[in-house]
């Protein structure tokens, strides 16, 4: 049996010195994770997945957790794909216009990034080339000859090269001057040549200074120089007449004006005619259409639609969309509108959204539409259950009374004296201004009958208190009208929401999806999963730690490992978390499966300490 002078420190060292099993695990990126009628997904695929996300959020794909999470995203994307294939989207007339349009503005940012690192490798050129010049320029002082002086004794001089050697520089640069090295003038200015000291000059930080530097008035500038370039290129000419007379108001209620030609080219491509251009922006960019205010809103519309066109052909032209970067951006737009408009046609777009439906769904949610409850109250707030019980009588006596002198001079002698113990603005949210988050008084509040000096009862720093209800704010709900449009993004959010999940689990059935997360977890040796336990612990994240001694349990049962990770879950429950319920029931768990073990002792003893049967537990507590 153990003794009872045993310490936290004498059974860690006995846990630590149990022997590791050492196996470790890679996974191949060959791997299949997840599949479906119609294909796979491996874990390479999903590796290259985690590589395009944006760094800052890439780390959290990194970890065993967001692998997990990222594969069932997978999951959702290639049935939601294989859904798209069978209503015949890939080829579906609005998708493509969709496409078109995402493909131009994509077109448009990659040929402005082109034209601005085009213009900063000809500028840095510039600028490198001036710094090597500058770099070898050379700058001139002055000295005038004193008595006494000579070339090799001013060439000496701490202030001109400290260094007589060199008074064959100061010669040379005065032979003008100067007939022999000996004949000096008092008064006499001679000059002092002065080289730079050398410094390397990098051209990638020269590149660096370049790009800092050019503002966002130069860029535009570059843009629209390029933009009547290729406008004079292709003979656009925009009517602008025919666009004076469209009614904005009209358009979005889709009546079009007469299919006039309005956009004018020597490339029919770019040519274009009212009612069409409107019907398709109506179509696949409503909310470009609801932002016009009038005509002029139209006609800057309608030049940045030309500019886009413009600037697409050209790039066509120039074998832009030959470079991997912009392969990689249209394949994503194309199956990413795919899946946009997937969702759309089957999870949004079948919510009905009349009048009638708005007003069910603003009535049985009226809550969400109106203004919050609140409560104002006077509170009595004291230290001990017997001042409370007497003060409350007291002010019950000058309430009856309205004695307003005594319940001033209650309020100046409680534990809240502050603002005459007056709270405003209490919701029920479990917090009261002024003393923070508690749920106990805030549930006294507003359980409390308005009309009625409350009971006694008691907030989170156990004070006692009491309270009187001022102002009882109900809420109020909004007119129905004034927040239809608001109803309508609410009611399409939470529906789509359940739309979605049920779309989600039919699309899994109907093309067989199978997911394997387990082969994505990476497994560690159990002596790692063991140091970063330590290691974890050491920072005061025990939940952590336990995470680690769980991973142990679930890959290492090899009655070594797990028996020690079972044993530590155990002990942090009790030493560090203070859970006593769940670590009796981790080391009772332990003596059950390994009834005979070097630990056996040792949890059966933190068992009937942790029961109360002995008092070690406080010793340890009081030596901390």
């Amino acid at each position: 049996m153990l003794s009872k002078k045993l310490t936290f420190r004498t059974i860690i060292i006995l846990v630590l010195t149990l022997p590791f099993v050492l196996l470790a695990q890679e996974i191949s990126n060959e791997t299949i994770i997840a599949e479906y009628d119609g294909g796979k997904i491996t874990k390479g695929e999903l590796e290259e997945r985690i590589e395009k996300i944006p760094a800052m959020y890439r780390q959290k794909y990194s970890t065993n957790e967001g692998k997990v999470d990222l594969l069932n995203m997978l999951g959702t994307e290639v049935i939601f794909y294989q859904e798209a294939l069978s209503m015949g989207l890939e080829n579906d007339e609005e998708v493509l216009q969709r496409i078109d349009l995402q493909l131009k503005s994509a077109f448009y940012n990659e040929y402005k990034q082109d034209l601005i690192n085009q213009f900063i490798q000809i500028e840095t050129k510039n600028e490198y080339e001036k710094r090597l010049v500058e770099q070898d320029e050379i700058t001139y002082d002055s000295y005038v000859v004193k008595a006494g002086d000579n070339l090799r004794k001013i060439a000496g001089l701490d202030s001109i090269y400290n260094d007589e050697s060199k008074w064959k520089i100061i010669f040379e640069s005065n032979s003008d001057k100067l007939k022999s090295p000996g004949l000096l003038k008092i008064g006499q200015v001679l000059r002092i040549p002065r080289a730079k000291e050398p410094v390397e000059i990098k051209y990638e930080e020269v590149e660096f200074d370049v790009r800092n530097t050019i503002t966002p008035e130069q860029q535009r500038e570059m843009i629209e120089k390029k933009k009547q370039e290729l406008f004079a290129k292709y003979n656009i000419e925009i009517i602008n007449f025919i666009l004076d007379s469209v009614k904005v108001e009209e358009v979005m209620e889709q009546k079009y004006p007469a299919n006039e030609k309005f956009i004018l080219s020597s490339n029919p491509d770019l040519e274009k005619y009212l009612a069409d251009y409107l019907e398709l922006n109506v179509k696949v960019a409503p909310q470009k259409i609801q932002r016009l205010q009038d005509a002029e809103d139209l006609k800057r519309m309608v030049e940045q639609s030309v500019e886009y066109d413009v600037f697409y052909l050209d790039a066509l032209d120039q074998g832009l969309d030959k470079k991997e970067s912009i392969k990689e951006i249209s394949e994503q737009i194309k199956l990413n509108m795919i899946l946009r408009t997937t969702y759309n046609r089957l999870v949004v777009e079948i919510i009905p959204t009349a009048d009638e439906d708005l007003r069910k769904y603003y009535d049985e949610n009226i809550k969400k539409f109106s203004t919050n409850p609140s409560r104002k109250i006077q509170a009595f707030v004291f230290e001990t259950e017997k001042q409370a019980k007497n003060m409350r009588k007291k002010v019950k006596k000058a309430l009856k009374k309205n004695d307003e002198e005594t319940i001033a001079g209650i309020i100046e002698n409680s534990a809240y004296p502050q603002k005459d113990g007056i709270i405003d603005h209490i919701y029920n949210n479990d917090i009261v201004p002024g003393f923070g988050k508690d749920k106990e008084f805030c549930k006294a509040i507003w359980d409390a009958d308005p009309k009625k000096l409350s009971q006694i009862s008691q907030n989170s720093k156990e004070e006692f208190l009491f309270f009187k209800i001022l102002k009882d704010s109900l809420a109020v709900a909004t007119p129905f009208d004034e927040v239809k449009g608001e109803i309508k993004t609410t009611m399409v959010k939470e529906i789509s929401r359940e739309n979605f999940e049920n779309l989600k689990k039919e699309l899994e059935a109907k093309y067989s999806l199978k997911k394997y997360p387990d082969r994505l977890l990476v497994k560690l040796t159990a002596e790692e999963y063991f140091n970063k336990s330590e290691e974890s612990q050491k920072k005061k994240r025990f939940k952590d730690a336990i995470y680690y001694y769980d991973q142990i349990i679930k890959f290492y049962p090899n009655n070594v490992d797990d028996y020690k990770a079972l044993f530590m879950k155990g002990f942090l429950y009790a030493e560090e978390l203070n859970e006593k319920e769940k670590a009796i029931e981790m080391f009772n768990e332990l003596l059950e499966k390994y009834p005979e073990g070097d630990l056996t002792e040792s949890a059966r003893f933190m068992v009937e300490e942790l029961s109360g049967k002995t008092q070690v537990f406080e010793e340890i507590e009081g030596n901390k």
